[in-house]
């Protein structure tokens, strides 16, 4: 399960087959829950680095 939520609206996602895939935009705040079995592929234009993230999701509007 994935949550989505870009500050105006929030949306929980089920992928619950291998040929689902979500594309997840920067304004986007996530949590992802994974089940037994799950598997997480990133594709990424950049390398990660931590300080490019933020680790506590915004106020809603």
């Amino acid at each position: 399960m994935v949550l989505m939520d870009d500050g105006k609206a929030r949306e929980e996602i089920t992928l619950s087959s291998p040929d689902q895939c979500l594309l997840v935009e920067p304004r986007d705040w996530h949590e992802m829950t994974f089940g037994p079995g799950s598997i997480l592929l990133v594709f990424a234009s950049h390398g990660y680095d931590k300080d490019d993230y933020i680790d506590t999701p915004y106020e809603r509007l």
